[in-house]
């Protein structure tokens, strides 16, 4: 039940964002899909990868810099021996980008940072559901490049490299003796219409 509560403030904020953003023409909206290339920071832990995708937005601060809010699916996890640990979550990253070149060019690259807090959906070893031992909770530093590059006049091709850092414990009694934390590399790519 907390997830569909959380879901809803952040859907209220994103329409707020959307209502603010739409009387001034600088908010860009649009699906995104990609990759994350998961592990932890447990040094016999070997790397997983998922899927991520959801909704991303960014409104224009001004001609170099930009906030973004993005609604995101996101598979993660690691391996250790025979065992496959896997989370999903539901992400909101925030972020700063610091874009780079002039307004009216058609590609730009970018430089972003900022938090992802992440909800756990579920978790399992094995597919065999361990959901109650991790926190609900999750909150990463991201960071990253990337690009938006205008295709049409309101369409944008976008596309990021980014690394996720826990800078939360994710068990709630850690099995390793120290707390785990996300260590995910996320490849993505979009659309986006501005408004």
């Amino acid at each position: 039940m907390n997830h569909v509560r959380t879901l809803g403030i952040f859907v209220l904020i994103l329409g707020s964002v959307v209502v603010m953003a739409q009387s001034e023409g600088r908010l860009s909206l649009g699906p995104r899909i990609g990759i994350n290339i998961a592990n932890v920071n447990l040094e016999e832990a070997d790397r997983i990868t998922g899927l991520t995708a959801g909704i991303t937005s960014s409104y224009l601060l001004g001609a170099s810099s930009a906030l973004s809010l993005e609604v995101l699916y996101a598979e993660e996890g690691y391996e250790v021996s025979t065992s496959t640990i896997s989370y999903r979550y539901f992400q909101v990253p925030i972020m700063y980008n610091s874009l780079f070149g002039l307004p009216n060019h058609s590609f730009r690259p970018k430089l972003s940072a900022g938090i992802a807090p992440s909800f756990l959906l579920d978790a399992s070893v094995n597919d065999v559901d361990f959901t109650e031992q991790n926190k609900s909770f999750a909150l990463n530093f991201i960071g990253g490049v990337g690009f938006d590059y205008r295709i049409m006049a309101r369409i944008s091709l976008i596309g990021d490299a980014r690394v996720l850092v826990g800078l939360t414990d994710i068990e709630i009694n850690p099995s390793a003796g120290t707390g785990l934390r996300n260590r995910t590399f996320q490849f993505s790519l979009g659309a986006a219409y501005s408004f």
